[in-house]
């Protein structure tokens, strides 16, 4: 009787190098499962993409990454720009894990290995979820522009810390540094907005930089973007949003606007940080075009 494969996208420097030191325990725990399992090392930024689209490219159906939220949206821009349909399943060592958090799936290692070993042997059929894609970048949990582009900016140099820690330290150097708040002209299915903002957010899970709840309603699997909108706040007037974004009570302030739909687009008057499931992906952007894939991508998960 054949085992059935699982082709693993490994990256070391996940969770300050815990994806490292896990990666025999992953491998041994995956195989006592009864998967037969190949992995591939990241050497790199970016290198989990090509690893991904190697992998999809090379008929792989089952396929999975041991890594953050970075991580994740690496291996998900290789199999979005390959022409298979592989499913993707999640080893969360990262630091947030956010993507996890919002979709159910097991947030410790171990149980997502046996999650993952479950779904490869097809015992039920795949969930499918959402995908966000960005002037051709995609994401599967928030794009931030603006303020939360800057803290993740903050955030990705503070890795040496852990938790929640690195966010909260984050935000702090991010309002110390002063809040620019740049016009933006926003316009989605008919509708138009002109206003100064300093954080524009496109959800399309609920929680962001590990403990952030900024789109509290959001799912993952609704063919909708949930678009948190900040008009221009004073440090003072940040430090309260961010106390009301952890609790997820922000969306009735009167300086916050949210909406929900499938295309967006953004025109800003200065160039401005964007961020993709905490990666920095444009340091000044000025137009940007998002769009949602509903139902874009299969999870090798055997949860529904």
């Amino acid at each position: 009787m054949s085992h059935p494969h699982l082709h693993l996208i490994l990256n070391p420097r996940a969770g300050h190098r815990k994806a490292h030191s896990l990666a025999s325990s992953i491998e041994s725990e995956l195989l006592s499962l009864g998967l037969e399992v190949t992995i591939a090392e990241s050497a790199s930024p970016g290198h989990i993409t090509e690893l991904a689209l190697q992998a999809a490219d090379a008929g792989h159906a089952n396929i999975a990454i041991a890594g953050g939220d970075g991580s994740l949206c690496e291996a998900v821009n290789g199999l979005m720009r390959s022409q298979s349909e592989p499913a993707l399943g999640v080893i969360p060592v990262g630091t947030g894990n956010d993507f996890v958090k919002t979709a159910g799936l097991p947030s410790d290692w171990q149980e997502a290995c046996r999650d993952i070993a479950q779904a490869c042997r097809g015992e039920r059929s795949l969930p499918r979820v959402d995908v966000g894609v960005c002037n051709g970048h995609y994401f599967m949990n928030c794009l931030g522009i603006g303020l939360d582009a800057r803290i993740a900016m903050e955030a990705n140099k503070l890795k040496h810390f852990g938790g929640h820690t690195v966010y909260l330290i984050a935000v702090l150097k991010t309002l110390w540094k002063g809040i620019p708040r740049p016009m933006a002209r926003i316009e989605w299915e008919g509708n138009k907005l002109e206003q100064e903002t300093c954080l524009i957010t496109i959800c399309n899970g609920q929680v962001v930089g590990s403990m952030f709840r900024m789109a509290p309603n959001a799912r993952i699997d609704d063919g909708l973007l949930d678009v948190v909108i900040a008009r221009g706040v004073n440090r003072l007037e940040a430090l309260g949003l961010v106390h009301r974004v952890i609790a997820g009570t922000h969306e009735s302030l009167a300086k916050i606007r949210t909406l929900q739909t499938r295309q967006i687009s953004i025109h800003l008057d200065e160039p401005t940080p964007v961020e993709a499931d905490g990666e920095l992906i444009a340091e000044g952007a000025m137009a940007l075009e998002i769009d949602l894939i509903p139902g874009g991508l299969a999870l090798l998960s055997s949860r529904n």
